[in-house]
């Protein structure tokens, strides 16, 4: 008897986390719409200038990292994408600015490695850590994740 008032203690306890978490995500959807905030930054060709521009390339990457920091990473991912695509936008940058830009990608691509290491997809990881190395080839936590998937593919002289 004890078993059982357990068991549906635990089962009633799991419907409720499930409805609480269905009505966060339809409350998150419902803000991201009030806001404009669509998921559809590829789409977005306006002109804006580079502090708008870095300020929604912000906005993602801080909400990826606050996705990441609970364990969202599917979702952290999508939000560290969204803000590599605001990155895509700039235009006319001035040599220094180019630089900041090419050091937020760089961020955002060793996070989005570290997503893809959480989430055990290996070829993700080796691609984002190659487009950060692009950006930078002596990148210390680009070189470890790539040396990381090189280990998992049993490729140690690569590592």
């Amino acid at each position: 008897a004890i078993c059982t008032e357990y068991f549906s203690a635990v089962a009633t306890e799991k419907a409720q986390k499930e409805k609480e978490m269905e009505e966060e995500a339809a409350r998150g959807a419902a803000e991201r719409a009030a806001e404009g905030d669509d998921g559809k930054a590829q789409h977005d060709t306006r002109k804006l200038s580079k502090p708008d521009r870095m300020r929604k390339v912000q906005k993602h990457k801080d909400n990826g990292t606050e996705l990441f920091k609970g364990k969202n990473y599917i979702h952290a991912t999508k939000a560290y994408k969204e803000a590599l695509t605001h990155c895509s936008h700039f235009f006319d940058l001035s040599p220094e600015d180019q630089e900041e830009v090419n050091g937020v990608k760089l961020s955002l691509y060793n996070n989005l490695a570290l997503c893809w290491t959480k989430l055990d997809n290996f070829d993700q990881v080796f691609k984002c850590a190659s487009e950060a190395l692009a950006l930078e080839d002596k990148n210390t936590k680009a070189l470890f994740r790539r040396a990381t998937v090189f280990e998992k593919r049993k490729q140690y002289d690569l590592a």
